[in-house]
């Protein structure tokens, strides 16, 4: 076989020592560079791992963050609608209350009126029947002639207010 690679023009040795020099070369290389830069490599996988799991974490914040901002707005406008009811109640009551406290103020004046109206008609006609009696006595008077006494012309008086009451 040495002759085959002398006609070739290899030497044995030569091919055999590369070959043990290739060999070192791979057996450094694995040692320094290679567990380096699968660690390197390693390492990297892991941060971008991480950065995915920590995006997707992110992601599903956002969705929570965002349901919860959707629940609060449907909350709000529930509560806004509420409001909004209660208000409308509200003056629709006071609304009432006051055609009511206005109805009862009409009432009242309308009462008062009415007996101021009697108290003025009943002192009308009691002036007027006074008024009666008294020309009354003056006719009396001056019929008969003469002065009535006062005790006398009091009973003609009441006398001439029970006729002009029937």
């Amino acid at each position: 076989m040495p002759e085959i690679f002398t006609k070739l023009g290899l030497d044995v040795k030569l091919i055999v020592a590369q070959a043990v020099n290739f060999i070192l070369l791979l057996i450094i290389l694995h040692r320094v560079a290679y567990k380096p830069i699968l660690s390197m490599l390693q390492k990297r996988a892991d941060t971008i791992d991480k950065s995915l799991k920590q995006a997707k974490k992110i992601e599903e914040e956002l969705q929570r963050t965002e349901e919860n901002r959707k629940k609060e707005m449907k909350k709000a406008r529930e509560e806004y609608r509420a409001l909004i009811a209660e208000a409308e109640e509200t003056g629709k009551r006071k609304k009432e209350e006051m055609a009511e406290e206005a109805i009862k103020k009409t009432r009242e004046i309308v009462t008062k009126a009415k007996e101021e109206i009697r108290s003025e008609k009943e002192k009308s006609v009691m002036e007027a029947r006074q008024e009666i009696a008294d020309l009354a006595i003056e006719i009396s008077k001056k019929i008969i002639g003469r002065n009535i006494d006062e005790e006398k012309e009091k009973e003609l008086v009441k006398e001439s207010l029970r006729k002009i009451k029937q």
